[in-house]
Parts: structure tokens; C-alpha cells; sequence
């Protein structure tokens, strides 16, 4: 049984996730696509964390969040190998997005 800590940890965290992602809607509305992109980003990331609050766990760093999650809910097969993918083809998808603002904001000048 859990106790009531952890599950109140992982409440807050999730609701920090939805605050990201309702504010990575509204950036995307006034087309700050990668304003939108990093707040998708920190969603996905604060949603996983809120699963490993579950289970006395925090990770600060993304990779050490990524591997453990790989290890304990994938390899495991408590999740499918899909979610992963899913997952770490947004966190790439983010990288990328940068990368093009980048070369495109120095193109301008």
C-alpha cells in the first residue's frame, strides 16, 4: 500500500505537468512553437516523475529519468516498448525544433 506522501507527491506533480501542458497550448495558439515545444517537453517529464514519486523515486537529471524508466516500467513489461519510443521520439522532437529556431534565428541576422 502506498502511503499518503508519495501520493500526494506525485498529485503535485502531476498537476505541474498539466500546468505545462496548458501552457504549452497556449503558446502553441500564439504560434511559439518553441515555447510549446519545451512545455510539452517538461510535461512528459513531470508526469514521469509524478510515477516514480509512486515508488520513493526522483530523478533531477532527464537521462537518469529515461534510463530508470526504461529499466523499471519497460524491460520490466509493465509498460510496451511503443511507450518508450513514443517518449523518447518527443524528447528528440524538442532537441530538433531548437536546433531549427537556432539556425533559422541566425540565418536572419
Amino acid at each position: 500500500m502506498l502511503d499518503n506522501n508519495k501520493i500526494s507527491l506525485a498529485k503535485y506533480r502531476l498537476e505541474h505537468a498539466s500546468q505545462c501542458l496548458k501552457a504549452a497550448n497556449t503558446l502553441l495558439e500564439i504560434e511559439d512553437f518553441k515555447g510549446a515545444a519545451n512545455r510539452s517537453y517538461y510535461a512528459i517529464f513531470h508526469a514521469m516523475r509524478a510515477i516514480f514519486a509512486l515508488d520513493g523515486l526522483d530523478f533531477k537529471k532527464h537521462s537518469g529519468l529515461i534510463s530508470e524508466f526504461r529499466k523499471r516500467y519497460v524491460k520490466s513489461g509493465l509498460l510496451s516498448e511503443n511507450c518508450l519510443t513514443l517518449l523518447m521520439s518527443f524528447f528528440r522532437f524538442e532537441l530538433i525544433v531548437i536546433m531549427m529556431i537556432f539556425i533559422s534565428f541566425r540565418m536572419m541576422k
